[in-house]
C-alpha cells in the first residue's frame, strides 16, 4: 500500500488544525441543529413541559452514544497506532471488527431500551406531566439507534486515517436534513415532539450512508472489505478492552444525569428539570467544539505514539492543552457575565429565567478545569492507558458528584443556597478535586512514557 497518510505530515500544528478544524466545524454544525431542535420544541404548546420531557430522555440518549465510544474510541486509537507501525492488515481487521460490533450492539440496545423505555423514564425522573412527552420522543429516537451508533462509532475510524472532512460532511448532512425533517414532521405533519425524534432517525440514516460510502470505497486508506467482515475474538477483545474506558466515562455521566433529574425534581420541580436540560445544552455548546479538537489530536497522538515519535507526541499534547484551555476560559467568562441571556436562547419562561443566573454561575464555576481533565483522559486513551482514564471518570462522577448531589442540600443551610442549587455545586467541587488527581497522573505518565523516551507500548 503506497497511499500517503495525512497523519504523517511533519508540521504538527498545521496537521492538528487540518484535522481538528473540520471536526470542530462538524460538531458546531451538529450542535446548531440540536439548538434548532430545542428551539422548535420550545415553540410547541406547553413548551416548558416538552423541554422537561426531553431533559428526562437525555440520560438514555447519552447512554446510547456511550456505546459508540466503546467501539469507536477504542478501535480508532488501535487503528491509528497500527497505521503508525505501517501494519495495514491489522488496521483493516480492527476497522471491520468495529463495524460488526456496532451492528450487533445497535440492534440489541435498540430492542432492550424500547421494551423498557417507560419504566426507565419513570426511574430517571419523569413526572406524570412529562412522561408522555419523554416517551413519545424516545420511542421515535430509539428506532434509529443502529444508524446513530454507526455514524458516531465509525467516524473516529475515519478521523484516525486523517479524513476529518469526511466526518464533517456526514454531520452536515445529518444536521441540515434534521432541521428540514423537523419542520416537516413537527409542524407540517403536526407530529409534535414525536416528529423531533423521527427527524433524528431519518437524518442519521442519511449520515450513515455517507460514512459507509467512504469506508467501503477506494478513497479510504483503510477500508471495510468483504474478506474482513467477520468477528475475530482477539481483535474484538482489544477494541472493547481499550474502549471500555470512554464507555465508563460516558455511561457514568448517564448515571449523574439520572441522579440530577431525580434529585432536582424533588428539590425544585419540573422547572429545574427544564432548566437542567438547557444547562446540558450549554455544556454541549462548549463540549462539542472541544471534542472536535480531540478528534484531531487523539489520532495524531496515537499515530506518533505507535511510530515512537515522542517529540511529536509532546508537541501535540502541548498544543492540544493550549487550545482547550484558551477556549474554555473565554466561554466560561461569557457564561458568568451573561447567564440569563444564554438561557433565554432556548427558554423564555419567566420562572426559568428567574432561577437561571444563580444555577448557571454555580454549575459552570470552574468549567476550565473540565478541559484539563478531558485533555488528560483523551491522551491516556490515545496512548493505550485506559486504567488512568477510567479512574478519573469514576472518581469525578461516582465517588464525588453522585454522593455530593444528595449530601450538599442536606449540609448547606437554605438561607445561604437553595437546595436545588446546592445539588448543582457537586460538579464544581468534584472538578477541583479530580483535576488535581488528573494532573498528578498525567505528569507521572509524561515522565515515564515521553520524557525518558521509554515506552511500554504493545508491539
Amino acid at each position: 500500500m503506497n497511499k500517503t497518510i495525512p497523519l504523517d505530515n511533519p508540521n504538527i500544528s498545521r496537521t492538528l488544525f487540518k484535522l481538528a478544524l473540520p471536526a470542530v466545524a462538524a460538531n458546531v454544525c451538529n450542535l446548531m441543529y440540536g439548538l434548532v431542535d430545542k428551539i422548535f420544541i420550545g415553540m410547541l404548546p406547553n413548551g416548558m413541559n416538552a423541554m422537561a420531557g426531553i431533559g428526562v430522555t437525555l440520560p438514555l440518549t447519552l447512554l446510547v452514544s456511550s456505546f459508540s465510544l466503546l467501539v469507536g474510541m477504542g478501535g480508532a486509537s488501535l487503528q491509528a497506532i497500527a497505521l503508525g507501525k505501517r501494519d495495514y492488515e491489522e488496521a483493516e481487521n480492527i476497522l471491520a471488527n468495529g463495524f460488526m460490533l456496532l451492528l450487533i450492539i445497535g440492534a440489541v440496545l435498540s430492542t432492550v431500551l424500547f421494551l423498557f423505555k417507560d419504566q426507565l423514564l419513570h426511574i430517571l425522573g419523569a413526572s406524570e406531566v412529562t412522561i408522555g412527552y419523554a416517551s413519545d420522543y424516545l420511542g421515535m429516537y430509539l428506532l434509529g439507534t443502529p444508524f446513530i451508533l454507526i455514524v458516531m462509532g465509525m467516524s473516529p475510524y475515519v478521523n484516525a486515517q486523517g479524513f476529518t472532512k469526511v466526518s464533517m460532511v456526514a454531520v452536515v448532512i445529518g444536521a441540515i436534513s434534521n432541521i428540514v425533517f423537523d419542520v416537516i414532521f413537527i409542524f407540517g405533519l403536526g407530529m409534535g415532539i414525536r416528529g423531533a425524534g423521527l427527524a433524528t432517525v431519518f437524518a442519521q440514516f442519511l449520515a450513515m450512508l455517507w460514512i459507509l460510502r467512504f469506508l467501503f470505497g477506494d478513497e479510504a486508506i483503510v477500508k471495510i472489505k468483504r474478506s474482513t467482515l467477520r468477528l475475530r475474538t482477539d481483535v474484538s477483545y482489544k477494541i472493547l478492552a481499550l474502549g471500555v474506558s470512554p464507555l465508563i466515562i460516558q455511561s457514568t455521566e448517564f448515571l449523574v444525569m439520572a441522579t440530577y433529574n431525580r434529585q432536582l425534581l424533588q428539590l425544585g420541580g419540573d422547572v429545574y428539570i427544564a432548566l437542567f436540560a438547557v444547562m446540558y445544552t450549554l455544556m454541549m455548546l462548549v463540549g462539542l467544539p472541544i471534542m472536535g479538537v480531540s478528534k484531531g489530536a487523539a489520532p495524531l497522538i496515537s499515530f506518533n505514539y505507535g511510530a515512537k515519535n515522542y517529540d511529536r507526541v509532546r508537541a501535540v499534547i502541548k498544543l492540544y492543552f493550549a487550545i482547550v484551555a484558551g477556549y474554555l476560559f473565554v466561554y466560561n467568562l461569557l457564561l458568568m457575565l451573561f447567564p440569563q441571556q444564554a438561557v433565554s436562547i432556548f427558554q423564555r419562561d419567566a420562572e426559568i429565567l428567574q432561577i437561571a443566573p444563580g444555577a448557571i454561575r454555580i454549575y459552570f464555576f470552574v468549567l476550565v478545569l473540565s478541559g484539563v481533565q478531558m485533555v488528560c483522559q483523551q491522551t491516556f486513551i490515545a496512548m493505550k492507558k485506559p486504567k488512568q482514564a477510567i479512574a478519573l471518570g469514576l472518581l469525578r462522577r461516582v465517588v464525588l458528584v453522585m454522593p455530593l448531589i444528595y449530601l450538599l442540600p442536606i449540609i448547606l443551610p437554605e438561607n445561604v443556597v437553595s437546595p436545588a442549587n446546592a445539588a448543582l455545586m457537586a460538579v464544581p467541587i468534584a472538578d477541583i478535586i479530580t483535576t488535581i488527581v488528573a494532573v498528578f497522573l498525567f505528569v507521572k505518565l509524561y515522565k515515564i512514557e515521553l520524557q525518558d523516551g521509554s515506552s511500554s507500548i504493545d508491539t
